[in-house]
C-alpha cells in the first residue's frame, strides 16, 4: 500500500534494474522493523559504476505507529568514508536530525565518527580511528554499554539509556547513547553503530 509505494519511489533512480526489486525488498522489511537500527551491505550504482555500499537506517513511525518515512546513510565500505564530500554529508545529515554517530569493530574500536561530533581543534578524525569507545565514556557508562549495550546488539536488538561522554575524557556530559548492531552481507555482526543524542 501506502508504504510500500514510498519505498518504491525512494529507491528508483538508485540501483540498476536487475537489483533493484531484491534491494528495494530488503530496504522495505529493514526499515518497517520497530526493534532494530541495522546497516546491510548493498551494491548501488554511484555515478554508473558498482561500489560496495552499507546502509545504516533508521526508520520513522508517526503518533498513531505506522511507518511514516526513514533516515538512510550510506557508508562507502571501500574506502571507509575517507570521502571529504561523504563525510561532510553525514555530519550534516545527522546533525539535522539531532544526533551524532559512530560506529565500531566488534572490539569497541572506532572505525567512524562524526565530524560533528569529534571537531576538536587540533585533532583529526583519522587520529580517532582504531581507539577504543571506553575512551569517550566514563567508567560506569562503558561498562553498562560493553555489559548491556553489546548483548542486545547481539541479539539483533536496539539498546538505550543515558550515559556521561567526553570527546576529551573531562567535563563529562549526559547524552542518549542509543546502540545496534552492524551486519555484513552475509547476516553477520560485524560491529556497533552509537547514536548520541546531540549536545543541547
Amino acid at each position: 500500500g501506502r508504504n510500500r509505494a514510498m519505498i518504491d519511489n525512494i529507491f528508483l533512480n538508485l540501483w540498476e534494474p536487475a537489483r533493484r526489486k531484491s534491494i528495494v525488498a530488503t530496504i522495505r522489511r529493514k526499515v518497517k522493523s520497530r526493534e532494530t537500527r541495522t546497516v546491510v551491505s548493498l551494491n548501488i550504482r554511484n555515478d554508473g559504476t558498482l561500489i560496495r555500499c552499507r546502509w545504516f537506517i533508521d526508520s520513522r513511525f508517526d503518533k498513531m505507529g505506522k511507518f511514516s518515512g526513514a533516515v538512510l546513510i550510506a557508508d562507502d565500505i571501500n574506502d571507509s568514508f575517507r570521502n571529504e564530500h561523504l563525510t561532510d554529508g553525514l555530519s550534516s545529515l545527522m546533525k539535522a536530525a539531532g544526533k551524532e554517530v559512530l560506529f565500531t569493530d566488534l572490539k569497541l574500536n572506532l572505525t567512524y565518527v562524526s565530524v560533528c561530533l569529534f571537531n576538536v581543534p587540533g585533532t583529526t578524525c583519522d587520529e580517532l580511528i582504531g581507539q577504543n569507545a571506553r575512551k569517550f565514556f566514563d567508567v560506569a557508562s562503558f561498562k553498562r554499554i560493553a555489559e548491556q549495550g553489546v548483548s542486545f546488539a547481539k541479539k539483533n536488538l536496539r539498546w538505550s539509556d543515558s550515559v556521561q561522554f567526553s570527546v576529551k575524557g573531562d567535563g563529562w556530559t549526559e547524552r542518549k547513547l542509543e546502540i545496534s548492531g552492524i551486519t555484513d552481507s552475509n547476516g553477520k555482526l560485524s560491529g556497533y553503530t552509537f547514536l548520541l543524542a546531540s549536545e543541547n
